[in-house]
């Protein structure tokens, strides 16, 4: 008897080593798919307090709003979003991430807050998801009070 493998064993072995960096490919995909979907909707949450802090303290005697489109959210001077006016701010979502629905109160993509109280009457909910994975979305809701917070 010969040492050594047979042909039979160095294929099985490499058939488990291919089925285990397969799963090990998969879980690290749908981690990282987690973890861009969270950045973009910190950021987001991020854009609407910073419009509404900018209200509230009057900056440059305005209101501001944030209007959201498919790829990118607008932080805006005034009632109505200009694009391409001078003072917009924009975030672009990344990673492939995508506005996946808006369901604002009287229509529209834009929520304006009111002046000294941070109040909106553009209230309702926005979801934000990874493009190719229909299962990885998560909720913005934008509340009466002007607050925004993403679902648990």
């Amino acid at each position: 008897m010969r040492g050594g493998f047979a042909l039979i064993e160095v294929i099985v072995v490499l058939a488990i080593l291919g089925i285990l960096a397969g799963i090990t490919t998969v879980s690290f995909s749908k981690f990282r798919n987690t973890d861009v979907l969270e950045g973009n909707v910190s950021s987001v949450l991020s854009m609407y307090a910073k419009a509404r802090e900018n209200t509230v303290s009057s900056l440059e005697n305005s209101k501001y709003g944030v209007y959201a489109t498919t790829t990118k959210f607008v932080i805006f001077k005034g009632d109505i979003y200009s694009e391409g006016a001078s003072g917009n701010e924009e975030f672009v979502l990344e990673g492939g991430v995508v506005l996946k629905d808006i369901n604002i109160f009287g229509g529209g993509q834009s929520v304006v807050f009111e002046r000294l109280t941070g109040k909106t009457l553009n209230y309702g909910f926005i979801t934000i998801g990874i493009s190719s994975d229909p299962t990885k979305d998560l909720d913005i809701i934008i509340e009466k009070t002007g607050l925004v917070r993403k679902t648990e």
